[in-house]
C-alpha cells in the first residue's frame, strides 16, 4: 500500500495521539491529515485538534487535509469557532455538499496544472466517495484542483496565519486521499504538493510526473505585499539564476544562482527591500532564458 512505508518508519499516527501530547505536530516540517469520510457525527476537527493546528500553523508549519465533509462540517454546520479556524487558517469555505464528479484536474498556471486524478466511484476496492466537498476560497487561499465541471477541489495558501510569526502552507482537499486509487496518482500529488509546500522532490517511478522541459511557471501570489514562490522545471541538473529586474531594466535582485535538479524546483523571494511596483523576473538555464512580471504592492 502507499502509506506501508510511513507506518513501517512510525511516521503515521491517528489524531488521539495528536491529543494526548504524544505525537506534536512542531516536531514535523509537514503534517498530512487524513479525515477520509469523517463527518458531523465524529467531529472532522474539534476544539482541542484545531487548536494545535493553529498552534503548528502560526509557528510555520505545512498542513496537508483531505477528506469529504470537513467544509460540510466546520463551516456549513459549525460554530462561529469552527468557521473562524476553516476560512481564515485553512483558507476555505464551504460550496457544495457533492461535487458530483469522480475526476480532478490540476489548476491551469499552478504547479499541479498537469495532474489528473481519479478517485473511487465505488467500483475500484477502496470505497465509493458519494458526497466530495466543493469549496470556495477564502482570505488569500487560491484553487489547486477542480472537479471535472470546474468546482473548485482543493486549495493552496502560502502566506502567514493568525496570530503567526512564520509563514506556512496549507493544501485542502474536498476528496479523501485514500480513494484515488492509482498508487502513482497518489505519488504525483504528494510529491507536488511537498514541492509547492518548498521541499526538493525527485520522484522516480515508470511515469513521469514532472514536464521533461524547460518552463518558468506563474509565480504566486501575484500581485503581492511581502513574499512570492517562484517555480520551475528543467530537464536535467545544471546552474540556475534568477534575475528581478525594474523597469529601466537594471538587476534588483538574485534570489537564485544555484545547482538544480531536474524536475520542479522552487524558490522564495521576498521584496521586502524593494519599492511598490511592477517588475521583470527572468530565468537563465543552459542556453534557455524565459521571464514574466510581478507586481509587488505596499
Amino acid at each position: 500500500r502507499f502509506t506501508d512505508p510511513l507506518i513501517t518508519a512510525s511516521l503515521s499516527a491517528d489524531n488521539d495521539a495528536v491529543i494526548s501530547g504524544s505525537v506534536n505536530l512542531t516536531n514535523y516540517d509537514a503534517v498530512f491529515w487524513n479525515l477520509g469520510d469523517e463527518s458531523t457525527a465524529d467531529e472532522t476537527f474539534s476544539d482541542i485538534e484545531q487548536n494545535f493546528v493553529k498552534i503548528y500553523l502560526q509557528q510555520g508549519g505545512n498542513l496537508f487535509i483531505s477528506g469529504s465533509e470537513i467544509a460540510w462540517d466546520l463551516d456549513n454546520l459549525g460554530s462561529t469557532t469552527d468557521r473562524d479556524f476553516i476560512r481564515n487558517y485553512l483558507k476555505v469555505s464551504y460550496d457544495q455538499d457533492d461535487a458530483g464528479s469522480y475526476e480532478v484536474h490540476g489548476q491551469s498556471n499552478t504547479v499541479f496544472e498537469n495532474l489528473v486524478l481519479n478517485y473511487d466511484n465505488g467500483n475500484y476496492g477502496v470505497y465509493e466517495e458519494n458526497y466530495p466537498d466543493a469549496f470556495s476560497t477564502t482570505g488569500g487561499g487560491a484553487v489547486a484542483l477542480r472537479y471535472e465541471n470546474n468546482l473548485t477541489a482543493a486549495v493552496h495558501f502560502s502566506g502567514v496565519a493568525p496570530g503567526g510569526s512564520e509563514p506556512a502552507n496549507v493544501f485542502m482537499m474536498g476528496f479523501p486521499f485514500e480513494t484515488i486509487y492509482d498508487d502513482w496518482q497518489k505519488i504525483s500529488l504528494a510529491g507536488m504538493v511537498l514541492s509547492n509546500f518548498g521541499f526538493n522532490v525527485q520522484l522516480t517511478g515508470q511515469e513521469p510526473i514532472t514536464p521533461i522541459q524547460f518552463s518558468l511557471l506563474r509565480n504566486y501570489p501575484n500581485p503581492f505585499n511581502n513574499s512570492t514562490t517562484f517555480q520551475f522545471t528543467i530537464p536535467s541538473s545544471g546552474n540556475v539564476k534568477i534575475n528581478v529586474y525594474n523597469l529601466l531594466g537594471q538587476v534588483v535582485a538574485t534570489p537564485l544562482n544555484e545547482i538544480r535538479g531536474p524536475g520542479l524546483n522552487t524558490t522564495y523571494f521576498s521584496g521586502n527591500s524593494l519599492a511598490s511596483g511592477m517588475y521583470i523576473y527572468a530565468i537563465k538555464w543552459e542556453d534557455r532564458t524565459a521571464q514574466s512580471k510581478f507586481l509587488l504592492v505596499k
